[in-house]
């Protein structure tokens, strides 16, 4: 689905040097695209990217422009937006937990809604403006590709909990404006079936109260391969709520913007110690945690490799961590120094999760359009490190 070539991947690489993300907005605008009219075909549906997958302001952009809205978890998520482009009326602020100084800058800014977590947050947000609302509601539903991503079951720090429901209901009708319902129940979630378990739960909530809700929110974390599944979602949800909601929300992430990147990456050393054979590179969990945090495995292949010479790798980073791990035993093409890996799918949580752990610099960006190059952010340098220090007032000791 990646839309540059070996060679133009190769080219780039030795131009702007390793490691360094590149993405495609052609692949981002295909996504958004099939997403909306699986869902539109059936009720009216709006696409708010979740941000936090990536913020690049070059991709926020280009949804914005094609209409979606944006799913914000933080004030600079909030402000990040709107630098981008993004007008605050079509941002929907949904953080996981948030103090009265969070809240009352949302409300300020003039956000669309405020997704409140708990019955808590609703009494804070209450005590500060009658704000439009929706409720996260835990259905307590296990989806997900990890257990660490599961955030609609029971257990999980996420959501109002089906014996707290009632209470935070007669609270948002009492004190706010409730527009809204949400749910987020996991991320890369490959089958329809949790989602058709969140409608049974949804029907039963939306059945036994008279709300007068604008929308209902279903999160986000699809992983379809079929986009027959999203319309089958999209059927289901419009024959239980299509005569109760204005718009149904969806808040894809990793779907929309998974597959439009690929990190690459230079082979250091080829190292033999025993019967393992290291492929050392020069991308570490700090620029790409995922494998590490989830066991998530991204698919990798040597640019400009032939599938002639094969040998099995542990592609591992520079970063001081025994975890730093990107894959055992991945079978690549013959590896040399120098080479060029393309590690795949770091779209989605890529980037955003990147560190300066071991005072490495985070990679560079590369933003394109097909062959037309949008946007260039150099690899972090050592000033860009030490600034902040500098401007603090630091200064070393002489002696």
């Amino acid at each position: 689905m990646y839309g540059l070539s070996d060679e133009q991947l190769l080219e780039v690489a030795s131009k702007y040097g390793t490691p360094i993300y590149v993405t495609d907005l052609s692949v981002v605008e295909k996504n958004y695209a099939d997403i909306y009219r699986a869902f539109n075909e059936f009720l009216p549906t709006r696409v708010l990217y979740a941000e936090k997958a990536n913020y690049n302001p070059a991709i926020l952009a280009c949804l914005g422009s094609l209409g979606a809205w944006i799913d914000a978890s933080s004030p600079f998520e909030i402000g990040f937006a709107m630098r981008s482009g993004i007008d605050p009326s079509r941002i929907s602020f949904t953080p996981a937990n948030a103090g009265p100084e969070e809240l009352r800058y949302a409300t300020e800014t003039g956000v669309n809604v405020i997704v409140v977590d708990s019955s808590e947050m609703l009494a804070q947000l209450s005590a500060i403006s009658s704000y439009r609302v929706a409720l996260r509601l835990n259905p307590g539903i296990r989806a997900g590709h990890s257990e660490r991503v599961m955030t609609g079951e029971r257990g999980s720090k996420f959501g109002i909990y089906p014996d707290d429901l009632r209470h935070a209901l007669n609270l948002a009708l009492e004190k706010t404006r409730l527009v809204g319902l949400h749910s987020h129940i996991g991320s890369g979630i490959r089958e329809p079936e949790p989602y058709l378990k969140l409608i049974d739960y949804l029907r039963k909530v939306v059945r036994d109260e008279s709300l007068g809700l604008e929308f209902i929110d279903i999160g986000g974390g699809f992983d379809f391969s079929d986009i027959d599944h999203f319309r089958g979602v999209a059927r289901s949800f419009s024959e239980a709520f299509g005569d109760v909601i204005r718009e149904l929300r969806v808040e894809p992430g990793r779907y929309l913007v998974k597959r439009s990147s690929v990190l690459l990456t230079k082979v250091n050393q080829v190292k033999q110690a025993g019967e393992r054979r290291f492929a050392q590179v020069d991308a570490g969990m700090n620029a790409l945690i995922r494998p590490m945090l989830y066991g998530a495995f991204h698919p990798m292949r040597k640019l400009g490799g032939s599938t002639e010479e094969m040998d099995l790798y542990d592609v591992v980073g520079p970063i001081c961590e025994n975890t730093d791990v990107f894959g055992r035993d991945v079978k690549l093409s013959k590896l040399r120094e120098g080479d060029v890996i393309a590690i795949e799918e770091v779209g989605a949580y890529g980037y955003s999760m990147s560190s300066n752990y071991n005072l490495r610099p985070r990679p560079a960006e590369l933003v394109v359009k097909g062959s037309q190059v949008l946007l260039y952010k150099p690899m972090e340098g050592l000033d860009d490190l030490f600034a902040p220090y500098a401007l603090a007032g630091f200064k070393p000791a002489l002696g």
